[in-house]
């Protein structure tokens, strides 16, 4: 009878009574049950090849990788001294393996390998918890202690001390968006230009193109390159602690719905602002909206009553999704309506 080789592990057996059977194929045996027997590796998010790899040494081929793993994603790569080659095996779903560097369980879903409670205790994929942003100079931001569901791991990354960004060089009046990763392992804070995509899942956010990058908040420079002061508090909004003329957004008395865009104060992700407002017209009222609620002066989210210099209204005031909003005053308004941001509130 004719060995064959089984669908699991790949042993091969069917072997005729009698046979020598110290085979090359009886060598694939041993050495597959070496691996995956008590099954370990050492990590799964190196993308290079060891130099010079122990026996019996394995590793989870993440996406990416290079040299002898190139095309080998998700495959168990496995370092066999006798033939000085890598052996390469295809996970079933449901294989599970131990990884030194995370100290975690994953488990094979299918489609890519995940930690194993995270399966278990079913993490939704929009999870995030604490990793609040902290301003410490112009030039250094924090993210304070928490955990996040990162999408291409499948699980939560688990941030137990503080991380810092310092001696930043950044573009003068540009828009920065943090984002949490995990580089080999150890949670990383990355600070780029890349804007967050579209919400993946609920709110949740991950860097354009990138789902390996769960996106934290946004920070602002001022005209020479350093990062605003603020407060991003334990409810989620960020507060400026600047002088209020610093985000005045509009100085105007248009008697038509005037769109105005915040975007030089609020990042992409925001869906509201804090605002105060100054109605210097004492006979004329004005109404703000957005361009889903046109404003008029039967139709509104906001209403500012006549008022003089001086007297200041603070609100909160609902913004489209090109994080603008709208306004118009009575017909004959001539003084003006003045509007300063202090700050928002963001989605992730």
């Amino acid at each position: 009878m004719a060995s064959s080789q089984d669908g699991n592990l790949g042993l091969w057996s069917g072997y005729t009574p009698g046979d020598n059977g110290w085979t090359a194929q009886h060598n694939t045996n041993w050495d597959a049950l070496d691996a995956f027997v008590q099954a370990t590796v050492i990590d799964v998010a190196v993308t290079t090849p060891p130099g010079s790899p122990a026996n019996g040494a394995s590793y989870i081929v993440p996406a990416g990788a290079t040299g002898a793993w190139a095309s080998q994603t998700n495959k168990v790569a496995v370092w066999v001294a006798r033939n000085s080659a890598w052996t390469f095996y295809s996970p079933k779903n449901g294989w599970m393996v131990y990884s030194q560097a995370t100290a975690a369980e994953y488990v094979y879903n299918g489609s890519a390998w995940v930690v194993y409670y995270s399966q278990k205790l079913s993490v939704p994929q929009d999870y995030i918890s604490g990793l609040k942003m902290v301003w410490n100079s112009a030039t250094s931001i924090s993210v304070t202690t928490g955990s996040a569901y990162i999408p291409s791991l499948g699980r939560l990354s688990l941030v137990n001390a503080t991380l810092t960004l310092s001696s930043l060089s950044l573009t003068a009046s540009t828009w920065y968006h943090l984002y949490l990763y995990e580089n080999a392992g150890t949670p990383t804070l990355e600070c780029v230009t890349t804007a967050p995509a579209a919400a993946y899942f609920g709110t949740a956010r991950a860097k354009t193109g990138d789902t390996s990058r769960r996106y934290i908040g946004s920070v602002l420079t001022d005209g020479s390159g350093n990062i605003y002061n603020f407060r991003h508090d334990a409810e989620g909004a960020v507060y400026y602690r600047v002088g209020i003329d610093t985000f005045r957004v509009l100085v105007g008395n248009a008697t038509t719905a005037t769109s105005v865009s915040c975007s030089s104060a609020v990042p992409v992700t925001s869906t509201k602002a804090f605002a105060n407002i100054i109605n210097n017209d004492t006979t004329h009222a004005a109404w703000i909206g957005n361009a889903d609620m046109v404003p008029s002066s039967t139709n509104y989210l906001e209403l500012i009553g006549i008022g003089s210099s001086g007297t200041t209204l603070a609100t909160t005031i609902v913004l489209d999704s090109t994080q603008s909003f709208q306004y118009l005053m009575a017909s004959g308004a001539a003084a003006n309506l003045v509007v300063r941001l202090k700050g928002y509130t963001f989605e992730r």
